[in-house]
């Protein structure tokens, strides 16, 4: 059974960028090692989503129904249609 484990952004070239949430200070750093440049407008550009503990990328919609499958979303989910990290932890 696949579990959701992390946030991560798909950046347009297919490299993923992983972390506890969405632009922590985790994500940011392996942003910055990539040559990717703080205050970059990747609005639109980067797909937010999530991975499992084998490393396939779901997006936030794909996630949310894994999750809901799984049992792994803790009471009072943050959205109907998306998965959040708040809703994890």
């Amino acid at each position: 059974m696949n579990r959701i484990i992390c946030a991560a952004n798909k950046l347009p070239n297919g490299v993923l960028l992983v972390g506890a949430r969405h632009w922590d200070p985790i994500m940011r750093k392996q942003f910055r090692a990539m040559g990717g440049a703080e205050g970059t407008n990747t609005h639109g550009e980067v797909v937010q989503g999530f991975i499992d503990q084998r490393g396939n990328f779901y997006t936030r919609q794909q996630a949310l129904k894994l999750c809901i499958k799984n049992a792994q979303i803790k009471a009072g989910k943050y959205s109907d249609t998306e998965l959040f990290s708040e809703d994890l932890y």
